[in-house]
């Protein structure tokens, strides 16, 4: 478990994606806070994850790996609930804007 922590908290470009998502996250814009969001519900937990569930599949830290398929699970509906939301606010704004948003996601 301590190698796992170490993992993400060490690796570079995980870190990097986090420092990402989290500057939009808290900025002012709420369309680029839900993309952040989703972001991070996503592709950054999963990053995240990456290790103890290769572990996993060594036969290591299989009760560990039972946790987080659980919480990747419950972060796969907080994504598509907020994905949803997003997409109805577009139906609200111009196409210019919607381009913006798309080239910032």
């Amino acid at each position: 478990v301590d190698a796992a922590y170490a993992w993400s908290e060490e690796n570079a470009p995980l870190q990097r994606k986090a420092q990402i998502i989290q500057q939009h996250y808290r900025g002012d814009d709420p369309l680029k806070k839900k993309i952040a969001s989703v972001f991070l519900e996503s592709f950054l937990f999963y990053s995240g994850f990456w290790l103890p569930m290769y572990f996993s599949s060594r036969g290591k830290l299989t009760n560990t790996a039972d946790l987080i398929r659980l919480i990747i699970r419950d972060e796969a509906v907080h994504g598509y609930y907020i994905g949803y939301k997003y997409q109805k606010n577009l139906e609200k704004i111009s196409q210019a804007r919607r381009e913006e948003l798309k080239s910032f996601a």
